[in-house]
């Protein structure tokens, strides 16, 4: 995809991760793309991790490498080490 091509081999090394306060949602960034892994209720993280995560769109920022969720977990927040923009993903009220 063009993503793949702008990013290239570095499309999914992480380079920052958070966890929800509530302790039921992971979110990774890598350089291409924000993924999210769920856990259910007594779910341990480890079957959570073998699903497939939610891909958000592609953030767009150059050397993306800082990550973090709202203190409400309703945000996810992506900034560059390069520029001064930053990216919101909103998610679904829990």
């Amino acid at each position: 995809t063009l993503v793949k091509r702008l990013v290239g081999k570095r499309f999914s090394w992480p380079t920052g991760m958070d966890m929800a306060a509530d302790g039921r949602s992971v979110a990774i960034l890598t350089y291409g793309e924000v993924v999210v892994f769920n856990r259910e209720a007594k779910e341990t993280w480890t079957d959570a991790l073998k699903r497939a995560p939610a891909r958000l769109v592609f953030h767009g920022l150059p050397q993306a490498e800082a990550l973090c969720f709202s203190r409400d977990g309703r945000s996810i927040y992506v900034a560059s080490e390069t520029t001064a923009a930053f990216v919101r993903y909103d998610r679904d009220a829990r």
